[in-house]
């Protein structure tokens, strides 16, 4: 009987050596010392600011790995016309010994003028972004900021964009990160009055050439839908709606100036939970 309790511990010792947790580790020390090996993607599920990466992480020790990937990492596109991205949204990812695991990245992109990155284009994890950036995500995980807002701010810094694009249908963050966008850039603080302006400019347009839609659509519970115009290389335009929605059927009409897009095609898409759930292609290209 002895014995036989002996067996048991013994094997039990065993068993959890082989599940040894080695010390939480930054993905980028994981991958230098050749401890992960990483396959990254373009998400087409979501959008080039919300979730744009899928990494498909492999486990190449005999442990089960905590790995850190916090904001600020800088995804270099393997294709000159895609855009960089940079993560905004911390996370710890825990992946069994000598096996692999999927998870995606929530970020905003930093080359305004190339093209959203689908399934079919591939990235390598460089280093941490340039410091203006780096800080600029920070922000974003520190206020859990993950909107088209947080895609303005960064294209303010990487772009040289006008930071009175920030402005948008998301209230909650927007002041705070219109301030330390313009702290960032070495800019005066915005006054309120300037703000207000922007707003009525921006969410109030006068229009000349207009385009106008809609989408229908039901879900089962309460949910965050927004709904966005992009370019034909699927890069944002404007946000035109971003609301919480009861459960139960909604229309939601919306409106675009089309001036600077004849010519062009023109994506709306339909958002929830950080998915696109519907699209649709609007040719103004006659």
């Amino acid at each position: 009987m002895k014995n036989l309790i002996l067996n048991y511990l013994i094997f039990g010792l065993i068993l959890l050596g082989s599940f040894v947790v080695n010390d939480t580790e930054d993905i980028l020390t994981l991958q230098k010392n050749g401890d992960v090996e990483l396959t990254i993607n373009g998400n087409s599920e979501s959008t080039h600011y919300l979730e744009p990466l899928v990494v498909n992480v492999q486990n190449k020790t005999k442990k089960i790995i905590e790995m850190k990937v916090p904001a600020g990492l800088h995804f270099v596109s393997n294709e000159e016309n895609i855009q960089d991205i940079i993560s905004t949204q911390a996370q710890l990812v825990r992946i069994a010994p000598n096996s692999n695991k999927y998870f995606t990245i929530s970020g905003v992109c930093i080359q305004s003028t190339n093209g959203s990155p689908g399934l079919e284009n591939e990235f390598t994890l460089s280093a941490n972004a340039e410091p203006n950036l780096y800080a600029l995500a920070q922000f974003l995980d520190k206020k859990n900021i993950q909107n088209s807002q947080a895609q303005q701010a960064a294209w303010a810094i990487s772009d040289n964009r006008d930071i009175a694009n920030i402005i948008g249908l998301d209230t909650e963050h927007e002041q705070e990160l219109i301030d330390e966008t313009a702290s960032i850039l070495g800019l005066p603080n915005v006054p309120a009055e300037d703000i207000t302006t922007w707003k009525k400019e921006r969410l109030n347009p006068v229009y000349t050439s207009s385009l106008k839609g809609y989408f229908k659509f039901e879900f089962p519970r309460k949910t965050k839908v927004q709904i966005a115009l992009f370019n034909q290389d699927n890069v944002l335009i404007k946000e035109v709606y971003n609301q919480e929605v009861e459960v139960g059927f909604h229309k939601i009409d919306y409106q675009l100036e089309t001036t600077e897009y004849e010519g062009q095609k023109i994506i709306s898409q339909m958002i929830a939970y950080n998915k696109v759930v519907s699209k649709r292609s609007i040719d103004l290209r006659h």
